[in-house]
């Protein structure tokens, strides 16, 4: 390989053109789980979510309520988080499954009843 001016030389001009050359893509993507973080590019709070299921995914779209007046109107900021339907199911276990455990063990924030 020659590097020429930000150019990458991958082949001879004068090799075969109809090389077959066989590629496993998988293992681009193949690491450790030691070599595996999560980066948070952002962050928002919510307080309310809208949840609409098409043909072909989920989305949701987490919203801090009552917003802001604009122009006459009120808007509320929203994030929108597209999935497909096995990842919304997935996510939608979780959250039952992680919310039960943590309000059993009285690690959930608890408001008196109302007399």
């Amino acid at each position: 390989m020659t590097k020429k001016a930000n150019t990458m030389i991958i082949a001879d001009a004068n090799k075969e053109k109809d090389q077959t050359m066989s590629v496993d893509i998988g293992k681009c993507y193949q690491f450790k789980p030691e070599d595996f973080e999560i980066e948070v590019t952002s962050e928002h709070y919510s307080n309310n979510s809208f949840i609409q299921v098409m043909n072909q995914d989920v989305f949701v779209d987490f919203m801090r309520i009552p917003g802001v007046k604009k122009d006459g109107k009120m808007v509320a900021s929203a994030t929108r988080i597209y999935m497909t339907h096995v990842q919304a199911a997935k996510l939608a276990r979780s959250l039952q499954s992680v919310l039960q455990s943590t309000h059993e063990a009285g690690r959930m924030e608890v408001y008196p009843p109302k007399k």
